[in-house]
C-alpha cells in the first residue's frame, strides 16, 4: 500500500496521493455508498500506518471448482504468515482483495475451518455474488470480442471447456438470481415474440424459460428442450469422433461396463457447482466491503432474451429446435410447416460489461459497506470489468475499505 504520511515531514504531513485519491472524496455520493457512511479520521490513518502491508498475489486455474481454489488460498495464507512470523514480526490475519470470480474463492475460503479467524477483512470488487446470465449467453454463442481468440468463437467452442469444468459453470446465476426490470424483478431467462392475444389483436409477449429451479429446469434438463444450457453431442467432441471412428473401423473395445454418457460427466461437473452456490450463499466475512458498477455506458447481459421480430402462431416454449448456428441465432418450428428466427439479443442490463448490477449489489445486505459506481452521469469513473481497479474510483474505496478494516479490528494494536 501506499505511502500515507510524508516521511521527509517526518511523517506529519498526508502524502498527495492518500489526501487526493482518499480523504478529499470522504463523501458517500462521491464513492457512491449504499450503506451509512464513516469518514476517516487523520488518527486512524496515522494509527494504520504503523503496520506493514505487504502484497501478495495468489492465483488460481478458473476452471476448477472454487472450493479447490479455496484450500490453495487458505495454504497460501498459512504459508505467507508462518513466513513473516519466522522473520520476527507479528503476522496472524490477513486482508483480502478480490476480483471477479477470486471473490467466490474468498468466500469459500473464509468458510474452511479456522479461515474466518485468519481473515482479518475482505474488499471484493466487481464480484459475480449471484452469478451472471453471461454464462449461458457464453456457452450458447461464444464469447465477444477478442475473448473469441482464447475462451471461445461459438457454443462448439465454449461447451467443450465449460461443460467439463466445475469453475466457469460456478459462474451461472445462482438460484437467487433476478432481474431487475421496470416492471420489478423476474426471471432472467426469456423469449419475447408477438402474438395474437386474448383480445384478437398483435401484443407483444414472454414466455419464461425454466423458471423457478435453473439447475433442474436449464442446466441439468436433457430433454429437447431447445432453451436448455448444454447440447450432449458438444460436450466431448473429441472423444464423440473417437467413438465413432473406433466403431466404423471395427476396433470397438468390449467393456465389462458401458462408457458413461457424456451428459453424465456434465452433469458431475454442474453437482459441483450447485453445491458451491449452496454452501456460499449469504455467506461473507463479517468485516467484508466490495463495490461494483451500475453503468448504462457498461451494459451487461442481466438477462438472457431469445427474441423474434415476426408474429408467431404459438408458445416458443413448446417449440422445436429445427436449427441453431451455435452464435445466438435459433430456427425454431411451430408445428409442421411453420418455422421462425430466433435471435439472443445483447446485453442491456446495468454493469460493468460482464457482471450486471444484481449480481454486483446482491451483497449489500450482509456486509459492512458496498460501492455503487454509475458511471458518468452521476459523476462516476466508468470502468470496464476487467480493468476495474485501474479506475481511480476503485482504488479510493479499495484503501478506504483496508483502513476501515485494520481500524475495526478487535486486535488492532500501536505497535
Amino acid at each position: 500500500m501506499a505511502l500515507i504520511f510524508d516521511p521527509a515531514s517526518q511523517g506529519t504531513t498526508l502524502t498527495s496521493h492518500w489526501k487526493e485519491l482518499v480523504m478529499d472524496r470522504q463523501d458517500a455520493a462521491k464513492l457512491g455508498a449504499q450503506k451509512p457512511f464513516v469518514p476517516l479520521e487523520e488518527e486512524q490513518l496515522r494509527d494504520a500506518a504503523e503496520m506493514l502491508y505487504p502484497v501478495h498475489a495468489v492465483g488460481y486455474n478458473w476452471l476448477q471448482s472454487n472450493r479447490v481454489s479455496a484450500q490453495r488460498l487458505a495454504d497460501e495464507i498459512e504459508r505467507i504468515t508462518a513466513y513473516y512470523r519466522s522473520k520476527g514480526k507479528r503476522c496472524e490475519q490477513v486482508i483480502l482483495v478480490t476480483h471477479s470470480m477470486g471473490g467466490l474463492v474468498a468466500r469459500a475460503c473464509a468458510l474452511l475451518p479456522g479461515m474466518n479467524e485468519r481473515i482479518l477483512g475482505v474488499v471484493h470488487g466487481v464480484m459475480p455474488a449471484i452469478g451472471a446470465p453471461a454464462t449461458y449467453k457464453r456457452m450458447r454463442a461464444g464469447f465477444e470480442g477478442a475473448a473469441q481468440i482464447i475462451l471461445g468463437r461459438n457454443a462448439a467452442d465454449c461447451t467443450a471447456v465449460m461443460a467439463n469444468a466445475p469453475g466457469p459453470l460456478e459462474l451461472l446465476p445462482t438460484a437467487q438470481y433476478k432481474a431487475w426490470t421496470n416492471r420489478g424483478e423476474r426471471h432472467w431467462l426469456r423469449a419475447s415474440y408477438r402474438a395474437i392475444g386474448q383480445r384478437g389483436m398483435p401484443e407483444e409477449m414472454d414466455s419464461f424459460l425454466g423458471e423457478d429451479d435453473p439447475y433442474a429446469k436449464i442446466y441439468l434438463n436433457n430433454s429437447a428442450d431447445w432453451w436448455k444450457l448444454v447440447r450432449e453431442d458438444l460436450v466431448d467432441p473429441a472423444g464423440r469422433e473417437d467413438r465413432e471412428r473406433a466403431a466404423r473401423e471395427g476396433n470397438v473395445a468390449v467393456l465389462k461396463d458401458p462408457p458413461t454418457p457424456d451428459f453424465d460427466k456434465f452433469a458431475k461437473k454442474m453437482d459441483m457447482a450447485m453445491t458451491l452456490h449452496q454452501q456460499i450463499e449469504d455467506r461473507y466475512h463479517p468485516n467484508t466491503y466490495a463495490y461494483y458498477a451500475a453503468d448504462p455506458q457498461r451494459p451487461a447481459w442481466n438477462e438472457i432474451n431469445w427474441k423474434c421480430a415476426p408474429m408467431v402462431p404459438g408458445d416458443p416454449a413448446k417449440a422445436q429446435l429445427a436449427d441453431d448456428d451455435l452464435n445466438g441465432m435459433l430456427e425454431l418450428r411451430f408445428g409442421e410447416y411453420h418455422c421462425h428466427f430466433f435471435t439472443l439479443r445483447g446485453g442491456t442490463g446495468l454493469g460493468d460489461g460482464t457482471v450486471p448490477a444484481e449480481s454486483g449489489g446482491a451483497p449489500k445486505p450482509h456486509i459492512v459497506q458496498i460501492f455503487k459506481h454509475e458511471g458518468k452521469l452521476k459523476s462516476h469513473d466508468s470502468y470496464d470489468h476487467q480493468f476495474s481497479y485501474n479506475a481511480t474510483i476503485a482504488q479510493a474505496v479499495t484503501l478506504y475499505s483496508i483502513i476501515r478494516i485494520v481500524s475495526a479490528s478487535a486486535n488492532f494494536k500501536k505497535t
